[in-house]
């Protein structure tokens, strides 16, 4: 169970303030990649989150490569980052990568039965 007391990671801080640059340089860090697996207060993880916020591809995509399983986790919504990506809007080649880590994705309908 999430809490909403519970602070956000750095990486989920510099996520949810569009400080992409920040973002890139600090999943560099060890600090980062081990911050790329925790999910923020409501249970969402970073990919959801650098795609609902819009980041730039290769964020995205770095962000996924780092933790392909990420691709297979739900949000509070009950989205997989796939059907995030549909509402969004991301590239071709996020869409791509996306259901290259999780061709399951494809089938699953999220929240309320409405496929992403």
């Amino acid at each position: 169970m999430f809490h909403d007391e519970v602070p956000d990671s750095r990486l989920m801080q510099l996520l949810k303030s569009r400080q992409w640059q920040s973002a890139y340089h600090f999943l560099e860090t060890s600090d980062g990649q081990a911050m790329v697996t925790i999910p923020d207060c409501h249970g969402n993880m970073p990919l959801h989150v650098a795609i609902g916020y819009q980041a730039p591809e290769e964020l995205v995509l770095r962000i996924l490569y780092m933790h392909p399983p990420a691709a297979m986790a739900r949000d509070t919504d009950d989205w997989l980052p796939l059907h995030v990506a549909s509402r969004w809007g991301v590239s071709s080649r996020v869409l791509e990568e996306l259901i290259r880590a999780y061709p399951q994705a494809l089938d699953d309908q999220g929240q309320g039965g409405i496929k992403g």
